[in-house]
């Protein structure tokens, strides 16, 4: 039987890029990992309103994710001389980091798995537990 990885990071980034309404309405993505002297910014994108939106992809966020993203959001702000978003798109999400995010004026987008992954349910529902053999 062959091995796959399914549902990390990479497909949530090809993900919002191929489909940006999983993360908002009216998204247009400029670019994907843009390099900054901050490191590389996973999506760089416009919203509707035509502000500059930094977007963080991770599957297990933590603080260091947060902080990531406010790096990213500064260093874009410092070069264009305008406000930019932050938007941190996780399928989950504590409370804690939450609270962190909103502390910085940074956003959350619950994005679903099975919204990324079109066969995700099915990938979960055939793999085997040890109480299954």
């Amino acid at each position: 039987s062959e091995f796959k990885v399914a549902g990390h990071d990479g497909d949530i980034h090809v993900a919002s890029e191929e489909e940006p309404e999983i993360v908002e309405e009216g998204l247009k993505v400029i670019e994907r990992e843009k390099e900054t002297p901050a490191g590389i910014i996973d999506v760089f994108s416009r919203d509707e309103k035509d502000n500059y939106v930094v977007i963080e992809v991770k599957r297990n966020p933590d603080y260091n994710t947060v902080l990531q993203l406010q790096r990213y959001v500064d260093e874009i702000k410092d070069e264009f001389r305008i406000d930019v978003r932050g938007i941190l798109v996780a399928p989950k999400m504590t409370d804690k980091i939450l609270d962190y995010l909103e502390e910085r004026d940074l956003e959350f987008v619950d994005v679903e798995m099975s919204d990324v992954i079109n066969s995700y349910d099915a990938l979960d529902d055939s793999q085997k537990g040890l109480s299954d053999f």
